[in-house]
């Protein structure tokens, strides 16, 4: 996760618990918008765990390494892993709690970790990876300022908004120097904040 919603209310100076909900709801949408914009995924190169014998559990929603190599590879509580290779529990997930040898995964964010034939079959002929997310410091506070600007305008009127918009060749374009996104409009200083993140070049899908 870029932040977490305990670090976006300090970055609002929010007290409250009032949109704990709407922050906690925004985070991975948020997040996936940030990393389509910027063209990067954020994965880190310099960490990657492979292995051959990992088990994925689901009575515990844990990735196990008998091995206990977690540590060596700084996965903590509250980062972004992203695995790959396995059948079925591929993608991105949030680590809850962290062990040497034990993942826990955080299922208010992700999907149930699914007992499969990784944790079954032995004597592997292929490889699972687990990668690391990391993020720029620096996006811990744009993340978080985008997201006090939808909690600023949440209670506007959607059919308002899209009357102020002009569309052009598939962009959106919103009146008064804000950038249409999703559900809400960006003013243009904070996507000059997020502009610096932005991966100049364009990935081809």
């Amino acid at each position: 996760m870029i932040c977490s919603v305990e670090e976006v209310k300090k970055f609002l100076r929010i007290t409250s618990t009032e949109y704990d909900t709407f922050i906690k709801d925004s985070l991975i949408p948020l997040q996936d918008w940030i990393e389509e914009y910027c063209r990067r995924d954020f994965i880190s190169k310099r960490v990657r765990f492979r292995s051959n014998e990992l088990k994925f559990e689901n009575s515990s929603n844990t990735i196990i390494n008998e091995d206990g190599d977690f540590g060596k590879f700084q996965f903590v509580a509250g980062i972004d892993i992203v695995v790959s290779g396995s059948f079925n529990n591929e993608g991105l997930k949030t680590v809850g709690t962290a062990s040497s040898t034990e993942l826990e995964i955080d299922i208010d964010y992700d999907d149930f970790i699914l007992t499969d034939e990784d944790s079954t079959i032995h004597d592997f002929i292929y490889y699972i990876d687990i990668s690391k997310k990391q993020y720029p410091k620096g996006l811990k506070l744009v993340f978080s300022k985008l997201i006090g600007y939808n909690i600023q305008n949440m209670s506007m009127n959607a059919d308002d908004q899209r009357k102020k918009s002009e569309n052009f060749k598939g962009y959106s374009y919103v009146n008064g120097g804000s950038v249409l996104v999703d559900d809400g409009s960006y003013p243009n200083a904070l996507m000059m904040d997020l502009k610096a993140f932005r991966n100049r070049k364009v990935v081809l899908k």
